[in-house]
């Protein structure tokens, strides 16, 4: 009895366990920014999560591709929610406060599907390579139709200024 006794209690503390780690992922993480109105238009890049419980995250994430920050998130009984940015100064202060200022300063211009080469230039400016159907910048890629115009991009870190 003791044996089975041992037994059932691993198992069901390894049942417990494998349903309380489920932490914040960078996908979710990503969604939940993208979702703040502030952010809208620009990239966003979760480079780190960090969990501080299984209901509080601290997510370095780079934002249009040129400041990066971290933001705290809080999961509640219907999921995360974005709840600070942490200042310079260490301290944390309500997003739409603190991201303002960072929010100005980006770049004010996009492309998206159907620019033309020249447009992806003047935003994006210079590339690392150009190709007839191709402009590389970094790890990120933006690729032309026979026309000359935009069909689509690669960017894995976020760092492109375009728009679905």
């Amino acid at each position: 009895m003791k044996g089975t006794t041992s037994v059932t209690m691993l198992v069901l503390c390894s049942c417990i366990l494998a349903g309380c780690s489920r932490g914040l992922t960078s996908d979710e993480a990503k969604r939940v920014i993208e979702q703040n109105k502030i952010l809208a238009y620009h990239s966003v890049s979760v480079e780190a999560i960090s969990a501080s419980s299984q209901t509080e995250a601290i997510v370095r994430a780079t934002i249009g591709g040129a400041s990066t920050v971290n933001l705290k998130l809080r999961k509640f009984d219907k999921g995360w929610i974005w709840e600070s940015v942490e200042t310079k100064g260490g301290s944390w202060m309500d997003p739409g406060l603190a991201l303002t200022p960072l929010i100005e300063s980006l770049p004010k211009e996009w492309f998206g599907v159907g620019s033309s080469r020249g447009d992806v230039l003047k935003v994006q400016g210079r590339p690392n390579r150009d190709g007839p159907r191709v402009l590389v910048y970094g790890d990120a890629q933006v690729i032309f139709g026979d026309d000359d115009r935009v069909v689509r991009w690669i960017d894995p870190k976020g760092t492109l200024h375009a728009r679905k």
